[in-house]
């Protein structure tokens, strides 16, 4: 079974795509996204977390068991130009510090056994 991680797997293109993987045989997905999740599937997890949260690591660690091998596709982002306007620190929380956060969780994330 090829495992997918899909962040922002709520919005428009991350829905999309999730329902795309489970179309196709022997995919499990998982969704991590702060919006409520819009798919219910045998083989879809969502995780409801902020990526731009401080403990998304330790939140991560406690939900996520994944194998040695897995695709990590980062589609979350705060896409509202009047937001990112409005308030920049919200837009640079949502897009830059989660980018990291993914990043430096999933470099040291080890697989279970």
């Amino acid at each position: 079974m090829t495992h997918f991680v899909v962040t922002g797997s709520s919005g428009f293109i991350g829905t999309n795509l999730v329902k795309r993987l489970l179309e196709l045989e022997n995919n499990y997905v998982i969704g991590l996204d702060k919006k409520t999740a819009q798919i219910t599937h045998d083989n879809y997890n969502h995780i409801d977390i902020d990526l731009g949260s401080i403990k998304v690591a330790h939140l991560l660690q406690e939900k996520l068991c994944l194998p040695e091998d897995y695709y990590l596709i980062h589609l979350a982002a705060q896409t509202s130009s009047q937001i990112s306007m409005e308030n920049p620190c919200q837009d640079l929380n949502s897009n830059l510090i989660s980018l990291k956060n993914i990043l430096e969780f999933f470099e040291n994330y080890k697989a279970a056994p």
